[in-house]
C-alpha cells in the first residue's frame, strides 16, 4: 500500500509518507475495533483521540478506511477512485508520516503531518 501512494504522491509532486509508530498504533486501535467501515470506534473515539492516546504529535490529520477482501491495489483503487476525501488524503503533501493497519478485510489508514 505504502509503494502505491508514494508513487501517486510523487507523480503529483508529493514527499514520501512514512511509517510512524504512535501514528500506526493509532490506525491499528481502529482497524481492531468491530466497526466495520467507520471513522468512530466503539468507544465514540474519532481519530484524533486514537492519536492522542497513541502519543502521537501533530498538527493536521486524516483517516481512510476501506473494508474488502482484495489486496492492497484494490484498497488503494477503491481510494483513489472514490468521491470522497480519500484521494485528496493521499496525495496531500502537507502529510509526511502514516500508519497502516490491517485486521482481517479492515485497512485503516491515518495521515498526519
Amino acid at each position: 500500500m505504502l509503494s502505491l501512494e508514494n508513487a501517486a504522491r510523487a507523480k503529483a509532486g508529493c514527499g514520501n509518507l512514512t511509517i510512524d509508530p504512535k501514528v500506526q498504533a493509532a490506525a491499528q486501535k481502529l482497524a481492531d475495533d468491530n466497526v466495520g467501515v467507520s471513522h468512530t470506534g466503539s468507544d465514540g473515539s474519532s481519530v484524533q483521540d486514537r492519536l492522542k492516546a497513541a502519543g502521537a504529535t501533530y498538527n493536521a490529520s486524516a483517516e481512510n478506511v476501506s473494508q474488502g477482501t482484495d489486496a492492497a491495489q484494490g484498497h488503494f483503487d477503491r481510494w483513489m477512485n472514490s468521491t470522497g476525501v480519500h484521494k485528496q488524503n493521499i496525495l496531500n503533501c502537507a502529510y509526511t508520516k502514516t500508519g497502516i493497519a490491517v485486521n482481517g478485510d479492515r485497512v485503516v489508514q491515518v495521515f498526519t503531518d
